[in-house]
């Protein structure tokens, strides 16, 4: 089966649901970013000049991008976590869309709302046919849009907007970035892969964005305060058919610094040599982390009743070169998405001790793919 077809089968099957045991989706999670160079998709090969707004917007040619959201709200003594997630995924990089009505792509849209007060792990997803008005972006500024959910910008410099309206919650949250665009990996060229160097996407990051709005969980409105992540990154081939997962760490501690961190897994249980990570000052500085820099140790697992998956949701980090020693846990440990694709993307709290002794709270999310 050659790439194409694999990526419409795995397409078809996500908008007819397939009728299939949660094993098929799960797999082809993985196989939607490992699939291997084609003639005709852009690819991400050498760093590139990255401008703003423009570049919140879509990227036709790509077969693949994403608009990625987390954060953690506070509601008066109430806790939350939350989740956006907007999937692009092109079929035909010929007939991407250059004229209303002509483009062959498929949207994903994905929101969860975590609640460890009640242990409710709330999500929600719609899949959708691109079609200009309904589903779809805008190339030179962000404002994404799926049946109904949005993420938006209303002009250049001004606060991001979110919409998300599910059937057991809704969102209405105003981001403020606080920091300047970070550009991951080379000037923005993240490889995904040791083995080949064309396993890579462009992705950037902004670190902390002070958030506000409006959470509602069934007939409670609750109105919310925090800090959220938010991730842009685009493709067209980022994994190797070697790598089973990966393990990503988002992470923001109380004294104003970041951290983002990915452990990309092998066949063999080992680490990728391309496994990478930023830190990010209080005031924006940034030092690229390798995967030797940074020591990752699972300290805590939890097993879904209804996959078996075994996932690992506490971990200890350790980064010599920083001074830090970190414990990463989730806020509850069942957080595992069960949609078309299956994975764990969770809330978690931070503990951490710097250079001079002294204690560190934070939050942040954690993802884990491939168990």
């Amino acid at each position: 089966m050659n790439w194409r077809s694999l990526l419409v089968a795995v397409l078809v099957c996500l908008l007819t649901a397939c009728g299939q045991p949660p094993q098929t989706p799960r797999q082809t999670a993985i196989s939607l970013l490992s699939l291997p160079a084609a003639d005709g998709f852009a690819r991400a090969e050498r760093p590139r000049e990255f401008s703003f707004p423009r570049d919140h917007g879509r990227h036709s040619g790509y077969r693949t991008e994403w608009w990625y959201i987390t954060g953690n709200l506070q509601a008066q003594d109430r806790r939350l976590g939350y989740q956006v997630t907007f999937f692009r995924f092109l079929l035909d990089p010929a007939e991407d869309a250059q004229l209303p009505w002509e483009s062959d792509a498929i949207w994903l849209a994905q929101a969860a709302v975590s609640d460890p007060r009640s242990g409710q792990f709330l999500t929600s997803e719609r899949l959708s046919r691109e079609l200009t008005g309904l589903t779809g972006s805008a190339t030179e500024s962000l404002d994404v849009y799926a049946t109904g959910w949005r993420l938006w910008q209303p002009a250049a410099g001004e606060p991001y907007e979110l919409r998300i309206n599910a059937a057991q919650f809704e969102l209405q949250l105003t981001l403020q970035s606080e920091k300047p665009v970070v550009l991951q990996g080379e000037q923005g060229l993240s490889r995904k892969s040791a083995a080949d160097p064309l396993n890579a996407s462009y992705y950037y990051s902004q670190t902390r964005l002070v958030t506000h709005g409006n959470v509602q969980l069934g007939d409670q409105s609750l109105a919310v305060q925090g800090a959220s992540w938010f991730d842009r990154e685009w493709s067209t081939s980022a994994l190797h058919a070697r790598q089973a997962g990966w393990d990503w760490f988002a992470l923001q501690l109380d004294n104003g610094c970041e951290l983002m961190f990915y452990q990309l897994r092998l066949q063999d249980g080992s680490a990728d040599r391309a496994s990478a990570g930023v830190w990010v000052g209080q005031q924006g500085e940034v030092k690229r982390l390798s995967s030797a820099q940074v020591g990752l140790t699972p300290i805590r697992f939890w097993t879904s009743p209804d996959t078996g998956k075994r996932y690992p949701v506490a971990w200890q980090m350790q980064i010599a070169d920083l001074g830090l020693r970190l414990q990463v846990s989730a806020v509850m440990p069942d957080q595992e998405w069960q949609g078309r694709f299956i994975y764990w993307e969770g809330a978690v709290d931070v503990t951490a001790t710097d250079p001079a002794g002294r204690s560190l709270g934070g939050h942040g999310y954690l993802e884990l793919t491939g168990y």
